[in-house]
């Protein structure tokens, strides 16, 4: 039996197999939402492979577009002191540019540090997923202490850091709110 069956069958205990594996190498980084293709799968140049969690992007963009809009009302500012310093007469279209100018910067203010804290959050919520992994391995001695202490130090990091934004977002809105009552009595007259 054993004849017959070894005609058919090769059987060994230190085999290797030729395979042909092509590393992939992502241009950005992310967490997955979701996996298009299946072990084994045939793929080719340009196929979706996976789907990235876009929320972190979306954070991004946004922290980008309230630093772009900061960045447009200070130069705002700029121009209503270049008008208010030029010229004398127009001084009040001057000072309601200067003051929209300050209310637009200081909600962009107040928009930066609430998508900054909303990344923070994100942070703290990935720290937190891995710092539970590697409390679980650290228990079942599969890492080092060393590595256990990064996770926790990293954790603890990202926790203080929105704590941190947090309160900087607190104080950033009553700016907001002192600058909208500017700006409202500035338009009645009341300065």
């Amino acid at each position: 039996y054993k004849y017959l069956h070894g005609q058919a069958h090769e059987i060994t205990d230190d085999a290797q197999i030729e395979s042909k594996i092509t590393p992939v190498i992502p241009k950005v980084s992310g967490y997955i939402q979701k996996i298009l293709v299946e072990d084994n799968q045939m793929v080719h140049k340009g196929d979706t492979l996976v789907v990235l969690d876009g929320s972190e992007f979306a954070l991004k963009l946004q922290q980008s577009q309230d630093a772009l809009l900061q960045a447009e009302g200070q130069l705002g500012v700029a121009h209503a002191g270049v008008s208010q310093a030029g010229a004398a007469i127009g001084v009040t279209e001057a000072g309601a540019v200067a003051a929209n100018t300050t209310i637009e910067t200081a909600q962009a203010s107040v928009n930066t540090a609430q998508a900054n804290v909303e990344a923070a959050k994100v942070q703290v919520w990935r720290t937190k997923n891995d710092f539970d992994r590697y409390n679980k391995l650290y228990q079942n001695h599969s890492i080092t202490k060393q590595q256990y202490e990064q996770a926790l130090a990293a954790k603890e990091t990202a926790e203080k850091q929105l704590k941190s934004l947090e309160e900087r977002r607190e104080q950033l809105q009553p700016i907001m709110d002192n600058a909208s009552k500017e700006i409202k009595e500035y338009g009645t007259g009341k300065m």
